[in-house]
């Protein structure tokens, strides 16, 4: 038997949207419009450029390469190391976490958003499919499997990426 591996195809409109983004302050991101905050990477209480382009870089390599959180933090520590930086006391795990899923889920669902967009007048409806784990919020809950129009206005509000983590 022939051995062979499996290895992900690039995600080509996540990486596009990612890529879109442009690395900023907060106090700039939150000076923009809200329209305008989609095309933006902030990590709040960084406020050192170099280190938001590192975090932006890092970031875009994981969803080209489909890394992991835990290439993400060696990235990150490679920047840092390369640089003669030691990484700000704030950027725990647990925040780098939140960095990284935050981030590659945007950039995941923006990419989705639009393979569905492109194919709307064949499949003009979507479902809602809550994750239906125990950390499942009751309002996610309450509209699994509901279905809508692309165009409804559920969507306004409830395309995922819809609640912090």
């Amino acid at each position: 038997m022939a051995e062979f591996e499996l290895k992900p195809l690039p995600f080509e409109e996540a990486i596009e949207a990612f890529k879109g983004k442009v690395p900023m302050t907060a106090d700039e991101f939150y000076a923009l419009a809200a329209e305008a905050r989609a095309k933006a990477f902030t990590v709040s209480a960084v406020a050192r450029m170099d280190i938001l382009v590192d975090m932006h870089t890092a970031v875009e390599q994981a969803i080209e390469a489909g890394e992991t959180l835990a290439d993400f933090r060696n990235q990150l520590d490679d920047f840092f190391q390369a640089r003669g930086w030691i990484a700000p006391e704030d950027l725990t795990p647990w925040r780098l976490e939140t960095i990284f899923r935050n981030n590659v889920q945007t950039a995941y669902s923006t990419g989705r958003y639009k393979q569905m967009m492109d194919q709307v007048d064949e499949f003009p409806y979507w479902e809602y499919d809550a994750v239906n784990d125990s950390a499942v919020r009751p309002s996610h809950l309450a509209h699994d499997t509901k279905i809508y129009r692309a165009d409804h206005a559920f969507w306004d509000t409830w395309y995922p990426p819809n609640g912090h983590n």
